[in-house]
Parts: C-alpha cells; structure tokens; sequence
C-alpha cells in the first residue's frame, strides 16, 4: 500500500491494509479535497506510467478528459451530501493504453465527530459488460431498422396473445399508430372475420399450434376499414430450451401480391 507519508518508505502493514493491498482490484482513499492520500498494488499497476505518481494527484485526474469535470463536480457534491453513495461509471486510460469502463463503489471517511473528512473508493472493471450491452443494443437498433424497411405488417405476440413488438406496417394496415398497440390482445387489433387455411382451423389456432400456418382473411382494423390479407404465422421458440414463447405474425395485402 502506497500512502502520501510513506510513499517511498517501507512499512508495516496492520491486517486491514493488507487485506486492501491484496485486492485484486483497485482501492483509493483520498481526503476531503479529493487528493490522494492511499491506493494499493492494483490501483497503482492500473493506471498509465505516464501519469506518474498518483499519491497527491486529484481524484478527478485519474479519468478520461471528458470525465475529469464530471468526476470533480461529483466528488464535491458527495462531500457535500454526507450520506450513503451510489455507485458511478468512470472511464479510465489505464497502463496498457486502453481506455476501461469501471463500476466504482465509493464510502465516505469520517473523523472521531463523524464528520466526512476523505473518501475511499473500490472498482470493478465492468468494460467487457458495458461492450456487450452496447452491441446487443446496437444489434437490436439494426434488426428495428431492417422490420421497419420492410412493406409487409410485422407483429410478434407472447404466449399470452399480447402484442410485444409490430413494425410501421402493422401499424398503419391496423389503424392502430404511435405504439398504441403494444401490449394488446392480438384479437382485439385484428378483427377477423373470415380465415381460411388447409394448416389451421382459425386463425387464434395458427398462433398457438406451433408450427408455420399460411392462410388468408378479412380483417376490420381500427377505422373500420374493410381489409383482405395474407396471414403467415411462425413459433417462437426459445433458443435454449426449445419452449414456445409466442408467434410472429406476418400479413400482406392481398391487392399486394
């Protein structure tokens, strides 16, 4: 453990420091201005050399340039608040020259008046978590771009018949807009009144007999509008264990095709 007045001495370690010395992740104890006052192993093998020595150096430093203000407004509010923290998202350059994204548990020090006199902070690099949830996010921004592209109506519905996602299409063949749908009884938004299908018996049983259904129909949607379609039904299967969790409906026009 490297403190501020035994930074390049050797010392003892009481069992509490060398239990943060230990840690394989980064300790930080700094006092109410924010300047480091401690860090262990782990803290000081993190960050990049060209920072040289971080006992001294103001908490807020240590983060990226476009978090030291954030990090510095942060600290002094926290400060301020003395109570119970929350813990924070930083951006850090860390030795390798890589930026890491890092979960950070912060608690407050306080003297024998209990009153706040430094902070002391642990971290957990959470940077390969944040990439994963950025890409899912990404992948799933992309495959809502490709429904919305796409002419036909799109309607998925859980086990349940609710509707749970339905692209521009769907929306305008149904007359039901702005996301209103989401969330309702599949046979409320499409009202059938004639089905016919060599697979299926009605349209509800498409849905639910678990297996790709063609078939066609009239439908009254919101406006009271007259529709003929082309409906396809596919299972939704969970992809580990197999199980039906809903349908993916699919309607064309008939005038369409």
């Amino acid at each position: 453990m490297k403190t501020k007045k035994h930074s390049d001495a050797v010392r003892c370690f009481t069992p509490a420091e060398k239990i943060l010395e230990e840690m394989h992740v980064p300790f930080i104890e700094t006092d109410r201005d924010g300047l480091v006052l401690r860090a262990n192993r782990t803290a000081l093998a993190m960050y990049s050399e060209e920072m040289g020595d971080l006992i001294g150096m103001h908490i807020w430093e240590l983060m990226t340039p476009e978090e030291n203000d954030l990090t510095r407004r942060s600290f002094k509010r926290a400060m301020e608040a003395d109570g119970d923290l929350l813990p924070v998202q930083r951006s850090l350059l860390t030795r390798d020259g890589c930026f890491r994204t890092f979960e950070v548990h912060r608690y407050l020090s306080r003297d024998e008046q209990g009153v706040p006199c430094g902070m002391c902070s642990v971290s957990f690099d959470i940077t390969e978590t944040v990439r994963s949830k950025e890409e899912e996010h990404a992948a799933r921004v992309w495959a809502e771009m490709q429904l919305e592209s796409l002419p036909d109506a799109i309607l998925s519905v859980d086990a349940l018949g609710l509707i749970r996602t339905a692209n521009r299409a769907a929306e305008q063949l149904t007359g039901w807009v702005d996301g209103n749908l989401l969330g309702q009884i599949i046979e409320k938004v499409l009202d059938v009144q004639e089905y016919s299908s060599s697979q299926s018996e009605s349209f509800t049983h498409s849905i639910t007999q678990g297996s790709h259904t063609r078939g066609f129909a009239r439908i009254i949607n919101l406006h009271k509008e007259e529709i003929s379609v082309e409906i396809r039904t596919f299972p939704m299967r969970d992809k580990f264990t197999g199980v039906i969790n809903g349908a993916l409906i699919i309607l064309r026009r008939k005038d369409d095709f």
